[in-house]
Formats: C-alpha cells, sequence, structure tokens
C-alpha cells in the first residue's frame, strides 16, 4: 500500500471520525481524504508526474499532510525540508536531489528568493496563493499505480554540514513503520497524538501521522510546541499520546507547575536524546503517566521500544528490546558480538531499513555491511535483552587514551541542585588529544557553583571523566526537534552566560 491508500482506507471506514485538529479547526477523514485529493489534482495541473522529486518546504500546517498524500497519490516522491534551515542549507539539499516543483509556506519565500538560490526548472508552489493548490471539490487526480517498492520520500538527517545524505524509503517501508508502531504502542481509533515534532522528520510524518491515520486515531496538529494549549488539550481528554524528544517534557512540566492536568493521557515516548532520570521520575510523578524511550534513525525507525506491561518500569532508563521481526546485536569493531553489559555498537537487521542513501553509493556502503546496519551507536544489552543507550559513536571523548562517555557526566552533573540542563563534549587537547567540557544551564532558582559541581564530579566520577572545563550559558543550542547540537559546542558556538 502507498500512504495514499492508508488515507483511502480510513475515509472509508471512519468518515466521519476527527481526522486532524489543528488550532480551531477540525476534518474528519473524509474531509481529509478530499483535500488531499485536490492538491493532487493541483499538483498535477501544474505538470507535477509519478517520479517527480517535489519538496516541501513549509512549517507544521494541514498542508504539509495534504501535499505529503497527494504526491503519494500521484507517484511523485516527497521531499520534506526542515523549515528552519537557511537558504544555505536549503541550497546544499536543492544540489543533491533537483526538485521538479517546490511545495512553498509563503512565510519562508524569502530562503529561496531567486537570487540567492538556485531553482532553474522548479515549479515554486507557494501555498495560498492565486490559483491554490487546493480547489473545488470533484477536481481530482487519478490514483496512481505502481509498485509499493518505489521511493516515496527523501528525507534529510542534516543538512548543514555542506554534504547532506537524503535518506530513501518505499511506500512498503512508510506502511510497515506504521503498522510497527500501531501494534507495539498499541493505537486505537480511540486515541489522540500530540504532534508537535516538526512534519519533516520521520518521526513526527510517519511514526506519528502514518500511524495515527492507519490506526483511524486523531492528529492534534502543533506548527510548533505550545505548553498551554497541550495542556488545555490533556485535560480536555483530546490527548491520549504524546511523542516528543525530553527537552518539550521538560516545557511540559514547566508550564504545568504543580497541578498538571491528568485527562486521559496513557502514553508518553520520547527519542532523540538520553532522558536524565530526574525528569523521567518527576514527570510520571506528575503527570500520572511515565516517560517510554524509544530508539529509532531515520534510516530504521522505531527499531528498539518498550512494549507495555508490568515489567517495562523495571527498566526505566532503557529505550526497550527490539521490536519483532528485528535482529540486533551489541558489536565490537570486528562485528563480534560482545557479551551482556560490554559496550558495543548497535547493528541491526530490520524489514523496514531504507533502501540507500540519495545517489550516494558510498555512503551506503559505509553503514550497510553484509546486510546488517550498524547505526554509529554505542549500547549496552543486559541479560533480558534491554537496550541501554550510551552515546553516540562519534561522541565518545578519548583523553589520553581512556574513553568517556558524555552521558555518564551529564548525569551526575544533574543530579547537581539547580542545574536544569547539561551537555558534555571533548574539545582538543594537544597534550591528552581530547578534554572533557561541560556546558551547564542553571535553574532560575537556587545557583550552584562552579566548586559545588566539580566537587559532585570528583565523588562519583574517576579523576579522567571530571570536566577540566566548565562554562555557564544561558541555553543549549538545540535542532528543530530539540536534540542538543554538540557539534556547535564542540566549535565554542555557545553563547556565554
Amino acid at each position: 500500500m502507498r500512504s495514499s491508500d492508508f488515507v483511502a482506507v480510513a475515509a472509508e471506514r471512519w468518515p466521519e471520525r476527527t481526522a486532524l485538529m489543528f488550532d480551531d479547526r477540525r476534518w474528519t477523514f473524509r474531509e481529509f481524504e478530499a483535500s488531499s485529493a485536490r492538491q493532487a489534482a493541483a499538483l498535477s495541473r501544474r505538470g507535477v508526474k509519478a517520479g517527480d522529486l517535489v519538496g516541501l518546504l513549509m512549517p507544521n500546517r494541514p498542508e504539509w499532510l495534504f501535499s505529503f498524500y497527494a504526491l503519494s497519490r500521484i507517484g511523485a516522491v516527497a521531499v520534506p525540508i526542515n523549515p528552519a534551515y537557511t537558504t544555505a542549507e536549503v541550497t546544499s539539499i536543492v544540489d543533491v536531489v533537483g526538485l521538479r516543483a517546490l511545495v512553498l509556506d509563503p512565510r519562508l519565500e524569502a530562503v529561496v528568493d531567486a537570487e540567492r538560490i538556485e531553482l532553474v526548472g522548479t515549479e515554486v508552489l507557494v501555498v495560498g496563493a492565486p490559483d491554490p493548490l487546493e480547489r473545488a471539490p470533484g477536481d481530482e487526480a487519478p490514483g496512481a499505480g505502481g509498485s509499493d517498492s518505489e521511493p516515496a520520500v527523501i528525507f534529510f538527517s542534516s543538512g548543514s554540514t555542506g554534504n547532506p545524505k537524503g535518506i530513501v524509503h518505499s511506500h512498503r517501508n512508510l506502511g510497515m513503520i506504521a503498522e510497527a508502531v500501531r501494534t507495539n504502542w498499541g493505537i486505537t481509533p480511540e486515541d489522540s497524538l500530540l504532534v508537535a515534532m516538526p512534519l519533516a522528520f520521520v518521526y513526527a510524518s510517519v511514526v506519528e501521522c502514518l500511524t495515527a491515520i492507519s490506526a483511524g486515531a486523531t492528529i492534534v496538529l502543533h506548527d510548533r510546541l505550545r505548553p498551554e494549549e497541550a495542556l488545555a488539550r490533556i485535560a480536555a481528554g483530546e490527548i491520549t499520546v504524546a511523542m516528543g524528544v525530553p527537552s518539550m517534557y521538560r516545557m511540559l512540566l514547566e508550564a504545568a507547575g504543580s497541578a498538571p492536568p491528568r485527562g486521559r493521557l496513557r502514553l508518553c515516548t520520547t527519542s532523540g536524546d538520553t532522558v536524565p532520570a530526574a525528569l523521567d521520575r518527576e514527570f510520571e510523578r506528575l503527570f500520572g503517566c511515565p516517560l517510554f524511550d524509544l530508539y529509532g534513525l531515520t534510516e530504521v525507525p522505531h527499531i528498539v521500544a518498550h512494549t507495555p506491561g508490568p515489567d517495562v518500569r523495571s527498566r526505566p532508563l532503557s529505550c526497550g528490546r527490539p521490536l519483532p521481526g528485528i535482529a540486533a546485536k551489541v558489536a565490537d569493531d570486528r562485528g563480534q558480538e560482545v557479551a551482556p553489559g560490554e559496550l558495543g555498537e548497535l547493528v541491526v537487521q530490520v524489514p523496514w531499513a531504507f533502501l540507500h542513501y540519495y545517489r550516494n553509493p558510498e555512503a551506503t556502503e559505509a553503514v550497510v555491511r553484509g546486510g546488517w546496519f550498524w547505526t554509529g551507536d554505542l549500547v549496552r544489552r543486559d541479560a533480558d535483552g534491554y537496550i541501554f543507550m550510551v552515546e553516540r559513536k562519534k561522541e565518545l571523548i578519548k583523553r589520553s587514551g581512556f574513553n568517556v562517555l558524555p552521558g555518564e557526566v551529564e548525569e551526575v552533573i544533574h543530579r547537581v541542585p539547580g542545574v536544569a540542563e547539561v551537555a558534555v563534549v571533548g574539545v582538543p587537547d594537544e597534550l591528552h588529544g581530547q578534554r572533557v567540557k561541560a556546558f551547564v544551564v542553571l535553574d532560575t532558582g537556587r545557583v550552584p557553583s562552579r566548586d559545588e559541581i566539580l566537587a559532585a564530579c570528583r565523588e562519583r566520577l574517576a579523576k579522567y571523566k571530571i570536566p577540566e572545563d566548565l562554562e555557564f550559558i544561558r541555553e543549549l543550542p538545540k535542532g528543530p526537534t530539540g536534540k542538543i547540537k554538540k557539534k556547535l559546542l564542540r566549535e565554542g558556538g555557545a553563547s556565554a552566560r
């Protein structure tokens, strides 16, 4: 099945159920399907056909979703672009793939100004402009044929390095991901999913939205997280499931104060960064809903996760076990599996793994070896198969021959009263190769001293793990999904307090 087929099936099974909520508007599944069909017709009129690559450069809004499923209906390939990207970053993506058309939010027209970005041969379609994409009912394009093994979408995990990689997924992959999420988390038509992460990323557009559509559940879409609005909807029983990153749940906690609403909230999942133990405990205490960590990458979304059950909270800092149908091992650099409890790289075989990096066979071969995908993430696995995320392999700090795990140092500093957030990185050092540096964001209340933080480190960490540099900053640099940009910190991109 194509993604658009899931919309058509949902419209047939649950025509009058609410499919989408955005601000004060609602769309039933029947209306959602009709809007997608009209956009498919409009795109076809503008010359978009099966196999064409079409960019989506919009913040979260209903038209993003309508366009995504319209492209599936035509058989074109969607190329979601992060709306937070600069002109240079958008250019880097356009240079990699080329685009037949670009569906653009009018607020982002300056980013693709013709004088600054090369879009020769690309039809720019501005949402809401004269001759809008969405036209009168009945003006529909026929659905495309073709195999569900064909490319459906090219996600970009990063466009800021000058060498972005396009991650190609098929229609079949997207459907299998949605089915795995729906089954594992038990998503039903009674659920409503808060979607506040950028739709340009697989987490929001597939793991959340396509899952919701396939299950007949409701998408509660935010253009960005609005904590007060989210809390009001939770209190009204309009949100039962939230999927986000640790910073999102921290924002909800701060906005809720000491009396957060309970409503019908039953499942909160987090990914992207390690969940601090204090955040995990406080959120469950106040909201009555634990944070379930899950693990996946754009190349292999949703592959390790908790399955709700009575024993899941016995390992609160684990991201769970590999889902059914997934083979996983924790391996050393030679590919040999390490013993339980030992550190190694997570290596997996996944039915819905990405097809390849777009026009980049060298990069594909570097991570796919012998049918196994090498994630680049260092983990530990216990005797029962639970995976504990430790660190990105490239973020491991090597000081005088010793390995320092940033997450281990961060957890110690997190425990110091008055520390709101912390990020630990390795910076160049002529003598030791690298030295440990901690960036600390303080709470608005109690303010710990530098000596107090370092004393806590000396008490709990070996000498070589103790930060030699400690910098207080106003905020940690984060990407659109809320993940900390440690590369900027390593390069000195933080602003001092």
